[in-house]
């Protein structure tokens, strides 16, 4: 049987990304909202999957690396609404590989 995913909503401001979860939801309906993932710290392999579930006033979702890790060599990448995106971590970087 396969495994279940861990899934999130958040919707408040600001948030760590946790890896206990595997799935973010972001609900931009009231606010934006920032997430920073955790550190790399050797961890290849990490995988996170998340998608901005607006359905109202568009709010964009910016996602943040931990000091030191960049997101496919950028310092910040913006999940904009209605779009799903999966990170995953290899060195000192976030990869979006879809």
């Amino acid at each position: 049987m396969p495994r279940s995913l861990a899934t999130k909503v958040v919707s408040t401001p600001t948030a760590q990304v946790l890896p206990r979860y595997d799935i973010y939801f972001t609900d931009t309906t009231v606010n934006p909202v920032t997430l920073t993932l955790p550190a790399i710290d050797g961890d290849d392999g990490l995988h996170f999957y998340f998608r901005n579930i607006n359905d109202g006033i568009p709010d964009d979702t910016t996602i943040l690396p931990a000091d030191g890790d960049t997101i496919d060599g950028q310092s910040s990448y913006v999940l904009f609404t209605g779009t799903f995106n999966h990170f995953v971590s290899l060195g000192t970087n976030w990869y979006i590989i879809g």
